[in-house]
């Protein structure tokens, strides 16, 4: 238990730190940080989508073992 807490506090200090970092460097750089909005957008969606699907695919193979095949099956569409 002691172990899990000091994992979590670690990610969530560094996660906090990344997050600070990035925020000053979007405010630093005010018009870089507007022109390029578009792809900070893009990249936390496909972020967000991609966490998602590697979260949902073991449990999937976990629960049906055809599940493969249907992947693959929508991969290839």
């Amino acid at each position: 238990m002691e172990n899990t807490f000091w994992t979590a506090s670690g990610a969530s200090s560094l996660a906090a730190l990344v997050t600070t970092i990035g925020i000053y460097v979007i405010r630093y750089f005010d018009r870089w940080g507007r022109e390029n909005t578009t792809y900070f957008i893009s990249f936390a969606a496909g972020v967000l989508i991609s966490v998602s699907f590697l979260r949902i695919i073991p449990t999937a193979f976990s629960m049906n073992t055809k599940a493969s095949i249907y992947l693959f099956t929508v991969y290839i569409s």
